[in-house]
């Protein structure tokens, strides 16, 4: 059987094979895990903020640290507008387990108090869906922690 594909250029002109087509293929990227919804023990070893659709996210980072899933790497999205936030919002609720006390009114509440600490999280899927509502297939799900559930003091503090 013929390649149905007749005459296909490069940029300098060349015919190009079937095989030189194959290679400009673009090639998967590394999935995100998928593991058991669950309590976790994690360490959050960085923060990022990332646009997303028209705002900003915070992802909070966090480490798996002993049992099954030992390394695996999970984020904690959190939204990070700027401005003054609510004490309703998830990331004022994040930030006071990650700091141990509410913040007082007009502190600055930094990004950089999740980081270099052990928390117990709790892990579920992402519930991706298509731009109709309609969940995606579950090939196309991953895990994310859903939230902090509180700090764990390191055996080594006073």
């Amino acid at each position: 059987m013929d390649n149905p594909i007749k005459h296909i250029w490069d940029s300098d002109n060349r015919l190009l094979s079937a095989d030189e087509l194959d290679d400009d293929c673009p090639r998967a990227g590394e999935g995100r895990p998928s593991i058991e919804p669950g309590q976790y023990i994690a360490h959050c070893f960085k923060t990022d903020i990332k646009p997303f659709k028209n705002e900003r996210k915070l992802l909070i980072w966090l480490r798996l640290n002993g049992g099954k899933y030992d390394g695996v790497e999970l984020f904690l999205p959190c939204p990070y507008p700027r401005g003054t936030r609510s004490c309703r919002t998830k990331y004022y609720n994040q930030w006071t387990i990650a700091n141990g006390d509410p913040p007082r009114k007009g502190e600055r509440m930094a990004r950089s108090v999740f980081t270099d600490k052990k928390f117990r999280i709790l892990v579920g899927d992402s519930k991706r869906r298509f731009e109709n509502g309609e969940l995606m297939p579950e090939s196309l799900q991953y895990s994310i922690v859903k939230s902090i559930l509180g700090i764990i003091e390191d055996e080594n503090s006073n």
